[in-house]
């Protein structure tokens, strides 16, 4: 039998111990892939580092079996718009059942398990999840909206969202007069430069407390091996 073959894509950093933490993050991912031992990880990216996306759909062709591409991107817009589905498209006339696109992280249902896991600490305190929008699509925004409506019905937790950059700043004057302590959970990669303008943001309100970032850790790797033991379950259904 093929194995199927997961396509992790970051969007890579001019830190290379970042682009290093990735790459042990996929080595991970393949230490406690599925017992039948039928599925295996390749790690790429969009830019700033190699293999790219685009030098692994080169090779589409000596990839046997199931092809997962799955994006670390949260939210949709350039990057995964183009950066990966088109890439994608480029090589293929469509994404068939054998090259299967995964959606953003935010539009799918089990990320919430992550971010729940994440919120644990501050069980049932008021938070605000923060990303980086999309002035192109949409979708981008009803996503991350749609993620913190299912955190605040299915967890009574007073839930909001924010654009890392932008608008936004309404939500956190509302939840500085209406609590006296809240979080927010940032969904960067890392502590980057998009995470410290955004803590500037917030230094200007006292009531907040900014959660540490997204990083490659058991966590994360957690919600991966569930979602493509997720999908694998769909496939053989």
């Amino acid at each position: 039998m093929d194995k199927d073959v997961v396509v992790i894509v970051y969007h890579g950093s001019k830190d290379d111990d970042k682009n290093q933490a990735f790459l042990n993050f996929v080595d991970h991912l393949n230490l406690q892939a599925w017992d039948d031992g039928n599925a295996r990880f390749i790690g790429c990216y969009i830019e700033q580092a190699e293999p790219t996306i685009n030098q692994i759909m080169q090779q589409r062709d000596s990839l046997y079996g199931r092809v997962y591409i799955f994006p670390l991107l949260f939210l949709r817009g350039k990057h995964y718009n183009k950066d990966v589905k088109g890439v994608i498209e480029a090589y293929e006339q469509e994404i068939n059942k054998n090259t299967v696109l995964l959606p953003p992280l935010c539009e799918d249902d089990l990320f919430l398990t992550y971010v729940v896991e994440r919120l644990y600490s501050v069980y049932n305190q008021p938070v605000i999840i923060a990303a980086h929008g999309s002035a192109h699509d949409t979708r981008a925004n009803d996503a991350l909206e749609q993620l913190t409506t299912l955190l605040e019905q299915q967890y009574s937790r007073p839930s909001s969202s924010l654009f890392l950059f932008g608008e936004g700043q309404h939500v956190l004057e509302q939840f500085s007069f209406r609590y006296e302590l809240f979080y927010i959970l940032p969904l960067t990669f890392g502590k980057g430069a998009v995470y410290e303008q955004f803590k500037d943001r917030v230094l200007g309100y006292p009531k907040a407390k900014l959660l540490p970032p997204v990083y490659f850790d058991k966590s994360l790797q957690n919600y991966v091996l569930l979602k493509l033991k997720s999908l694998r379950e769909d496939v053989e259904k």
